[in-house]
């Protein structure tokens, strides 16, 4: 034999299945590496989203705020004006109710005053038998008067025959 031989190769074949499953898994990595650089853009996509409508989301809390806190400080100063009014307030309705009670105090003395005078008017005044003998006195009085008064006109009605009222009259009542 000789000194240079040549090898044997024993080759040894692998299973066809080997070569499919290797094939198979390779797909598999691949499909999953799609699935996970879309997830990972659609997270992205989420992400940026969000922090966008977070971001409008605290632009508008903060304009809210801004305007909140300036309508504050307007009702606070709104307050203080009314507060100082309303302290000058009570103090002028304090006064008011001073003069009011020294007025009806006032007003009482002035009203009991009237009060013992009208009585006393009254006191004096006369009473109603009086009154009820003075219209009896009236009565007859009245009664005297109508019955003057009719006989002065029966009276006049005898004389106003004998009144000459023009020139002729005269003459014929001269006549006479």
């Amino acid at each position: 034999m000789s000194e240079y031989q040549e090898p044997v190769v024993q080759t040894v074949e692998a299973p066809r299945w080997l070569a499919l499953a290797v094939v198979i898994v390779a797909i598999l990595s691949l499909i999953g590496l799609g699935v996970g650089w879309s997830a990972i853009s659609h997270a992205n996509n989420v992400e940026q989203s969000t922090q966008a409508s977070l971001k409008q989301a605290t632009d508008t809390l903060g304009q809210r705020l801004a305007k909140a806190e300036e309508q504050n400080q307007q009702l606070q100063s709104d307050l203080k004006v009314v507060t100082n009014k309303l302290n000058v307030t009570q103090s002028e309705l304090i006064a008011a109710r001073k003069q009011t009670k020294s007025a009806t105090v006032a007003y009482e003395k002035k009203l009991s005053g009237l009060q013992s005078s009208v009585n006393s008017e009254l006191a004096t005044k006369a009473s109603a038998d009086d009154v009820n003998r003075l219209n009896g006195d009236v009565t007859g009085v009245k009664g005297d008067l109508d019955a003057t008064k009719n006989s002065i006109q029966m009276a006049r009605s005898e004389m106003g025959t004998l009144i000459a009222r023009n020139h002729d009259e005269i003459d014929q009542r001269r006549r006479a």
